[in-house]
């Protein structure tokens, strides 16, 4: 290590075998800045007479003192593909600096000097690179800052701008920073002084000659000619005087406004009349015409006019029609579409709300023409049809709310705020979108402009108050309790690192009552839970705690949890992990069962526990398995720990959940709860989507049914929402046996589609948004929506037997219902009806068969089975009771 150490420096210092810079390529460090709170920049300048390609050079800093002395910490390189021309400057800010300077900037980085770090501008590679400049050194730790033109500890507080007379860099930091001003090759400004930023020579930018700008001696360029007719100005760099109207101001919260040429501009399509001014010295109103001068600059792919002199308000101008869309673009025809009407009013046809995501945050959503299922649920992830698809997207404008604040009071959408009660959902319809149209952050953005009417909300894909109602004579469903951890007993505090969610026990309070809502309106007889707290099943259990929950909440029902005879009383290593409970008034435990790594090596330890609980109905005896499962994410890459490579259809660790589907269907053939039942089904958060490799393993190779598809459509089913895209991860799969049986499966919408501001959490909230935005209701109790599963059809009532007769609530596991008896019993012929797609056929009997009960109803099942209002009994091809 030593003599890499030695390498470096050799090669960076005294040049020997070291890289070479291109000899019509000279950067060098232009300015730099230490203000208040993260406003911080540096900028770099090419004074040379080719582009330079910044993938060959690169930033190296260190953090106070060095490590090692004379050697850098860390290798900083540019954005990939990144070029600086000769004479245009390249900054590098960091990312909640001033919007003054990020209207300039070219990169983020986030460890910016505190003015006692060192930067050096280096070309070449790590192993082999040569310095060309340097802001401090990498020798040793200089205390508050470096001094610099005489100013002791001067790297502080201030602005630096590179002397004009400067041509190129100097990585010697002594002689840079020089004693005095004199000897000194920057120039010093004060705190927070941001004139210079993204100029350079920052002293001498060439202006009209006129001292003085107004209406009368202007002489403009049209806006259009700035724009030009291809993705980057034509006028980068040049000081230009340009005239328009003012249709969107935004000096209190941007500190500029959008202006736009009158009289329809040059009416070419290919060029946009419209550019953002960064000014806010005059202030200015909207519908004034004005003249501006300033510099062209090319800033993230967006063209504003920056580095403004002069601002001159010559009267009132009607604000231009805005350019209507009736259809957003698709993802591959959006620059070409959108670019030329970047700084122009637009207005939009009724647009879909497909991600809201950052709406509380940064007052954003992005719209659509159209809604977005995930790909790769609709279609095979290697085919054409699935490649096309996200090219077809329209999510290609997002609306913001023109304030860069982060947190805002109220959050701007819907109509005065959010609350509550006033929500927006993913799903729903905005009209009335109008406003100037912005690129920032890769994304065509349309601000919300003052003057203008603002968006109306339509909801398209409203609230459901109540669970689906999915026929079911026994209800199963799937919950994902968004990490239930409920403080330190026995598991971690809220205030540990261990801890996921709550943070504190007022958090936690609120993250209960709307867990226990949603599960408790469901009323399931069997509910398999998600990312809870992996703390056992004893007293003070996060398990025991949702338990002891509903009792209350749904008395006169109890719940119990099934229980796992595990190694310190916790279901695999991870901090959360799956559980299930049940209503022992419906169902029964027959058998369970865990499936780990220790027993199949293809279900790496990655993936949570997978647990199988057979259960038999009280009311029926039928039994039936339940598979409760959590694999691994798609999130962290899986290359280091199992080589599956990396994805970008179908999101990391495709390999690790395709090898643990396989070990489920295996395991589940050879009956691991002890029952030999073949009516399976297996349900929870898979983190796939229906045409991914683990679902369709599970489909091809051991015959499940997507039962989701089935009742509803893959092409329209969603339990979750990310970046836009609307699909289902959470599934009910069932065996060929069961799905007979099955009499509906919907998603209850009580989540995915809400605004994750309107969940318990209380940081990133002011006092009155805390309690505006919360409500014990299970709207956003969790992200992913809960699926509800409808199991066997309800009994038919006969006349002759009351509705009373047969309510689960009265049936035990040793006790028949009460049944009216009848007094003149008679003989007729059994009367075969079919019910529901999915359901048994129902058979009524009516009369006595010897049985010496009343009239009963009884059911003959398609594979064989029987049950009825009483005992099960079967007596020769049809079903009675006793």
């Amino acid at each position: 290590m030593a003599s890499a150490f030695l390498r470096f420096t050799v090669a960076a210092i005294i040049g020997v075998d070291a890289a070479t810079v291109p000899a019509n390529v000279r950067l060098f460090f232009s300015g730099f800045a230490e203000g208040s709170s993260n406003n911080k920049y540096l900028e770099i300048y090419n004074a040379g007479t080719e582009s330079a390609n910044l993938g060959d050079w690169a930033f190296p800093t260190v953090s106070n003192g060095p490590t090692t002395p004379g050697v850098y910490e860390n290798w900083n390189n540019f954005t990939a593909g990144a070029l600086l021309g000769p004479g245009k400057v390249y900054v590098i800010a960091h990312g909640s600096a001033d919007q003054k300077i990020l209207d300039v900037t070219n990169q983020t980085y986030t460890y910016m000097s505190n003015g006692d770090d060192g930067v050096k501008l280096a070309y070449g590679t790590e192993a082999d690179h040569v310095y060309v400049d340097a802001v401090g050194d990498f020798q040793a730790d200089p205390g508050t800052g470096w001094d610099i033109c005489g100013e002791a500890a001067g790297t502080v507080d201030h602005t630096f701008v590179r002397k004009t007379s400067v041509t190129a860099g100097n990585p010697d930091w002594d002689a840079s920073r020089g004693t005095t001003a004199d000897t000194c090759e920057w120039v010093v400004y004060p705190k927070d002084e941001w004139k210079y930023v993204g100029v350079h020579p920052g002293e001498s930018v060439t202006m009209p000659t006129e001292a003085v700008l107004n209406c009368s001696t202007a002489s403009p360029v049209s806006i259009s000619k700035v724009q030009g007719n291809g993705s980057t100005s034509p006028m980068v760099g040049e000081v230009v005087v340009l005239k328009g109207v003012v249709t969107a101001d935004l000096q209190g919260t941007y500190g500029g406004f959008f202006m736009q040429e009158i009289d329809g501009g040059d009416n070419d399509s290919s060029t946009s009349d419209g550019i953002y001014v960064a000014d806010a010295s005059v202030v200015v109103s909207q519908g004034d015409l004005v003249v501006v001068r300033g510099m062209i600059k090319e800033n993230y792919a967006e063209t504003p006019l920056v580095a403004v002199s002069a601002v001159d308000v010559c009267g009132k101008a009607p604000l231009p029609m805005p350019y209507f869309l009736d259809m957003l673009p698709t993802r591959n025809t959006s620059k070409t579409i959108l670019e030329p009407l970047e700084g122009m009013l637009i207005m939009l046809s009724p647009v879909i709300v497909t991600d809201h995501y950052n709406l509380a945050k940064y007052g954003e959503m992005t719209l659509s023409s159209g809604w977005n299922p995930v790909a790769s649920q609709v279609f095979d992830p290697l085919s054409k049809e699935h490649m096309e698809m996200y090219d077809l997207y329209r999510d290609t404008l997002m609306l913001d709310d023109a304030n860069p604040s982060q947190n805002p009071d109220p959050v701007p959408y819907p109509g005065t705020g959010m609350t509550y009660d006033n929500y927006i959902r993913t799903g729903d319809t905005l009209t009335n979108v109008t406003g100037p149209l912005s690129y920032a952050f890769s994304k065509y953005k349309i601000q919300k402009t003052p003057g203008f009417p603002a968006p109306t909300v339509q909801h398209t894909n409203p609230r459901e108050d109540k669970p689906p109602d999915v026929k079911g004579r026994l209800i199963i469903a799937g919950f994902n309790v968004f990490n239930y951890f409920n403080g330190d007993n026995p598991g971690p505090a809220f205030s540990s690192s261990l801890n996921r969610d709550a943070s504190n026990a007022e958090e936690f309070a609120k993250q209960r009552k709307k867990t226990l809502s949603a599960i408790s309106l469901v009323d399931a007889a069997v509910v398999g839970l998600l990312e809870i707290e992996n703390d056992g099943f004893g007293v003070g259990s996060a398990v025991q705690d949702i338990v002891d929950g509903l009792k209350t909440a749904t008395a006169p029902y109890t719940y119990m949890a099934v229980t796992f005879n595990v190694t310190d009383d916790k279901v695999g290593t991870d901090a959360i992990a799956s559980a299930i409970i049940y209503q022992p008034k419906l169902v029964s435990v027959v058998g369970k069962a865990i499936l780990d790594s220790s027993l199949d090596p293809m279900f790496l330890s990655i993936n949570r526990p997978t647990l199988a609980v057979t259960f038999k109905e009280v009311f029926s005896g039928n039994e039936f398995t339940v598979v409760i499962n959590h694999l691994k994410s798609k999130g962290s890459s899986c290359v280091a720990c199992c080589a599956d490579p990396d994805s970008t259809f179908v999101g990391n660790c495709n390999g690790v959940r395709t090898n643990a589907t396989k070990a489920i269907g295996k395991w589940l053939k050879t009956y691991p709860t002890g029952s030999t039942t073949d009516d399976i089904l297996i349900i929870g958060d898979l983190n796939s989507y229906h045409y991914e490799t683990p679902i369709q393993t599970l489909i091809t190779d051991f015959w499940y049914v997507d039962m989701i598809d089935k009742f509803t459509s893959k092409e329209t089913s969603s339990s979750y929402v990310y970046a836009g895209l609307a699909g289902y991860l959470d599934h009910a799969l069932a065996s060929s046996t069961l799905m007979r049986n099955i009499t509906m499966v919907m998603a209850w919408k009580i989540n995915a589609d809400e605004n994750r501001a309107l969940d318990y959490n209380t940081e990133n909230k002011s006092a009155s948004q805390v309690t505006s935005l919360y409500n014990d209701g299970p709207f956003r109790s969790s992200d992913h929506d809960p699926i509800i599963i409808g199991l066997y059809t309800p009994l038919v009532v006969p006349e002759q037997v009351t509705s009373a007769a047969i309510k689960p609530e009265q049936v035990t596991s040793t006790a028949p219902p009460s049944l009216t008896s009848s007094s003149t019993p008679t003989t007729m012929a059994p009367v075969a009806t079919t019910m529901v797609p999915g359901s048994v056929t129902v058979t009524k009997v009516k009369g006595n068969h010897g049985l010496g009960r009343a009239k009963l109803q009884s059911v003959h099942t398609e594979d064989g089975r029987c049950w009825c209002s009483g005992r099960r009994h079967c007596q020769c091809d049809w079903c009675g009771c006793e």
